[in-house]
């Protein structure tokens, strides 16, 4: 296991462990009161779809292409480019996770990706960062 994994999932534990020794707390909150103040502004990832906080899950059947789709999408998003009629507001800093793929695969499917999509190394540094575990 690589560097990176091994203290992504040592932070993991870490947290587990302080949260796991807390109560969980209930929030009672008065609707009327909800009702009296202005909700907190969106800072959408993807309009209309789901914003920064929100778990998003891309699940499919076997051979769907879903690391195609996925990897293509954060694509998108690292760059704050419009991505299948979905509008991404701005750039953002995404990690893909790669449980699946051999490094050498991953690689060259991000280097033609990004080559079609017109994407250079310069453009995307520090946005889009990959964990092959």
């Amino acid at each position: 296991m690589n560097r990176a994994v091994e203290d992504m999932l040592l932070e993991t534990k870490k947290v587990r462990d302080t949260t796991q020794e807390k109560e969980p707390e209930l929030v009672f909150e008065d609707v009327a009161e909800l009702l009296g103040r202005e909700p907190p502004g969106l800072d959408p990832i993807v309009d209309g779809a789901f914003e920064r906080g929100d778990k998003v899950e891309l699940v499919g059947g076997s051979k769907m292409r879903k690391s195609f789709f996925l990897i293509a999408w954060l694509l998108h998003i690292a760059m704050g480019i419009d991505f299948l009629g979905l509008k991404i507001p701005k750039r953002r800093r995404v990690v893909y996770v790669n449980l699946e793929l051999k490094p050498s695969w991953l690689h060259r499917r991000l280097v033609r990706y990004a080559q079609s999509y017109g994407i250079s190394p310069e453009e995307i540094t520090g946005n889009f960062e990959v964990i092959n575990a």
